[in-house]
C-alpha cells in the first residue's frame, strides 16, 4: 500500500453512557446463574490462513532491530510533553506492513496520566517511519486489527473507545471515529474474524455489564448489540454485599463462534468494608450471549489469553505463577503448563498456532512449541518487563514491547 493514499475520515461519536442501560436489562439479571456447569465440548475452528512457522531455533537468521539506534528501535519518547513513554500495547497489521503501539506517560506537571497509539511502517529497514500519532486523554490499554485489515481499534484507562480506518494510518493528526464514554474502564478489544463484531472488556461499577459488543457495518457505523452476555455471578448475593466484575483479557475462537474472557469477580461486604476477589476464566456462545462454563482451574489472575489459531489449544497467562496454562480443544483437558519463569504479562500463539511467544516481568521472551512444550528459543534485549507481544500475520516476524519505553521487532529471514 502506498503511504501517499488519500485520507477518509470516518465520523461519528457515541455515548457509551447511553447505550449501556439498554445493554443490561433487571430480566438480564434475573437469569444470571449462580453456578457454572461443567465445560461443554468447545468447537473453535480453524483458522483459514496457517503459514508454516520459520526455523526460529536457528537465531543467527533473526533480524533483530534493537537498542543501537532510537529510530531503528521505536524508541518512544515523549519529552516535549514532560516524560518518555512505556509501551502498554501492541500489534501487526494483517498485510505485514504496519505496526502500532499504544503507551501511557506521565504529563509535564506530573499529575495525570496519558497514553498514544502510533502506527510505524518500514519495519525491515533502519529508519522506521511514524505514519500516526493520536493523543489520548489516558493510557492506552490494548490494540487490535481487523482481521481483514480495514480498522485499526483501541480502548483507555478513561472508558475510551476509537477505532481508525485503512487509510486513516497515513495521516499525522487524526480524529475519533468512534468513541465511548466513562462507564468502563476499558482494558482489552477484540474483533471477530469474520470482522463484524467489536468487542471490549474492562473494569465497571456494580450492576453494569463488563463486556460490550458492537455490529460492524459496512460503511463503519458500530450498532451495539442489544443481547448483552449472559452474566454469571461468582459469589452468592446477601442484602450487605454487591458484586462487580472486571474483565482483563478477551479472546475470540477462530471460527469466532467462542468468545472467552479473563477477568476479576468484587464482592464488597458493606459491613466488614472489605472486598473479596475471585478470578475466573469464562466461555460464551459468541451468538446467542449463552455462558458456556468457567473452566475449573482458573482462579489466577490472567492478562492475557488467546485461542491457537489451529483450533486445537487454548493458553491463558497466569500472572503470578510465572507459567502460561494450557488447555486441549475441543475437551479443555489441562495441558503440562508452559514455565516462563517469571511473572508472564502477554502471550501470541504464531499464525500455525504451533508455537506460542510469553513475555514478562523478567524482561524475557519465550517462544514454545506448544505440541511439546519445549522451549525454542529465548531473548531478553529489553531493559525493563516486557508488557506486550504480537506476531506477525505471516509468521515470520514477532514484536515486543516493555516498560523501557522501546519495541523491538524480530524478523526472521531466509538464507
Amino acid at each position: 500500500m502506498a503511504h501517499s493514499k488519500s485520507i477518509i475520515l470516518l465520523l461519528a461519536t457515541v455515548s457509551m453512557a447511553a447505550i449501556l442501560p439498554s445493554l443490561f436489562s433487571s430480566s438480564s439479571q434475573s437469569q444470571s446463574p449462580q453456578l457454572t456447569q461443567p465445560c461443554p465440548s468447545i468447537q473453535a475452528g480453524r483458522a483459514a490462513n496457517l503459514p508454516p512457522d520459520p526455523n526460529w531455533e536457528s537465531k543467527n537468521q533473526w533480524k533483530v532491530f534493537s537498542q543501537n539506534n532510537s529510530k531503528k528501535e521505536g524508541d518512544i519518547s515523549n519529552k516535549e510533553r514532560g516524560r518518555e513513554e512505556t509501551i502498554t500495547a501492541i500489534a501487526f497489521s494483517p498485510n505485514n506492513k504496519f505496526l502500532a503501539t499504544g503507551t501511557k506517560y506521565v504529563n509535564a506537571k506530573g499529575n495525570d496520566v496519558l497514553g498514544n497509539v502510533k502506527v510505524w511502517w518500514n519495519l525491515e529497514v533502519d529508519n522506521r517511519k511514524l505514519n500516526i500519532t493520536h493523543q489520548g486523554n489516558s493510557q492506552i490499554n490494548a490494540l487490535a486489527f481487523s482481521s481483514n485489515g480495514v480498522y485499526l481499534g483501541a480502548v483507555s484507562d478513561a472508558g475510551k473507545v476509537w477505532l481508525w480506518s485503512y487509510q486513516q494510518w497515513q495521516q499525522k493528526g487524526v480524529r475519533r471515529f468512534f468513541e465511548g464514554g466513562n462507564q468502563i474502564k476499558s482494558r482489552s478489544i477484540v474483533f471477530s474474524p469474520d470482522n463484524r463484531v467489536l468487542v471490549i472488556g474492562g473494569a465497571v461499577r456494580t450492576g453494569q455489564p463488563s463486556i460490550l459488543r458492537w455490529s460492524i457495518s459496512a460503511n463503519g457505523m458500530l450498532q451495539p448489540i442489544r443481547r448483552p452476555l449472559q452474566e454469571v455471578k461468582k459469589f452468592s448475593p446477601t442484602s450487605n454485599t454487591a458484586e462487580s466484575q472486571e474483565i482483563n483479557s478477551l479472546a475470540f475462537s477462530p471460527n469466532g463462534k467462542i468468545i472467552a474472557a479473563a477477568g476479576t469477580a468484587n464482592l464488597y461486604q458493606k459491613e466488614a468494608f472489605r472486598t473479596i476477589k475471585k478470578l475466573y476464566v469464562d466461555l460464551w456462545d459468541a451468538e446467542s450471549g449463552k455462558h458456556l462454563c468457567t473452566l475449573d482451574n482458573s482462579g489466577f489472575s490472567s492478562p492475557s489469553i488467546a485461542f491457537s489459531p489451529n483450533g486445537t489449544v487454548f493458553a491463558a497467562a497466569d500472572k503470578s505463577g510465572g507459567i502460561v496454562r494450557l488447555w486441549s480443544l475441543p475437551n479443555l483437558e489441562p495441558l503440562p503448563s508452559l514455565n516462563h519463569g517469571g511473572q508472564v504479562n502477554a502471550i501470541a500463539f504464531s499464525p500455525s498456532g504451533e508455537v506460542l511467544l510469553s513475555g514478562g516481568v523478567d524482561r524475557k521472551v519465550n517462544l514454545w512449541r506448544v505440541k511439546t512444550g519445549q522451549e525454542i528459543a529465548t531473548t531478553s534485549n529489553h531493559d525493563g518487563e516486557v508488557t506486550s507481544v504480537a506476531f506477525r500475520a505471516d509468521g515470520k516476524a514477532f514484536a515486543t514491547g516493555g516498560m523501557d519505553k522501546k519495541f523491538r521487532t524480530y524478523i526472521y529471514r531466509d538464507k
